[in-house]
């Protein structure tokens, strides 16, 4: 494989469908007001969790196989039309991972852009009701800043999450497939 120079504008994003990850989770959490992203998670709170949970419009959303088919079509397709080279993508029941190959969008932008797109296509194929929420609020990047990096992403977004169950690479990267 030819390897190719990395711009610092490529990214791994990830974030999660509505209520399945509440602040406070054991998992790792972000307090938007007083944990920003880059630093430690918060301390896991079970009074928390219980908190958000009663804050809920609606219950978690969680993608069945379909859904999931429809959440890949629409990054597809939204990234194509934007001309943004996608990498790798897995969609799982509760969240997402991407990896994307440089872009001069801002990363939150791109996650709340995607959301947007993926979302429309939901309430069309899955006649989702006006305020439906289909993610929780926000999202992570990490910036890909080499070629190590990328694979080391890569490995973990198509090998890492348990049993492939709806995902995308592109055809350079197809020999980290195990």
């Amino acid at each position: 494989m030819q390897k190719r120079e990395l711009l610092t504008t490529s990214y791994f994003l990830t974030w999660t469908t509505y209520g399945t990850w509440l602040p406070g989770d054991a998992r790792g959490s972000k307090s938007r007001k007083t944990n920003p992203f880059g630093f430690p998670d918060i301390t896991p709170n079970p009074l928390l969790v219980e908190y958000s949970r009663r804050q809920m419009k609606q219950k978690p959303y969680m993608l069945d196989v379909s859904q999931r088919e429809v959440v890949k079509s629409a990054i597809t397709s939204y990234t194509h039309k934007k001309s943004l080279e996608l990498i790798a993508v897995q969609i799982r029941s509760n969240h997402i991972h991407i990896a994307i190959a440089e872009t001069d969008l801002e990363p939150m932008k791109l996650i709340s852009n995607l959301k947007r797109a993926i979302s429309y296509e939901l309430k069309i194929q899955f006649n989702d009701a006006a305020g439906f929420k289909h993610w929780s609020r926000g999202g992570h990047f990490k910036i890909i800043e080499n070629e190590e990096a990328l694979i080391q992403i890569i490995d973990y977004i198509v090998n890492e999450q348990g049993e492939k169950i709806e995902f995308y690479i592109a055809k350079e990267y197809q020999y980290l497939l195990r």
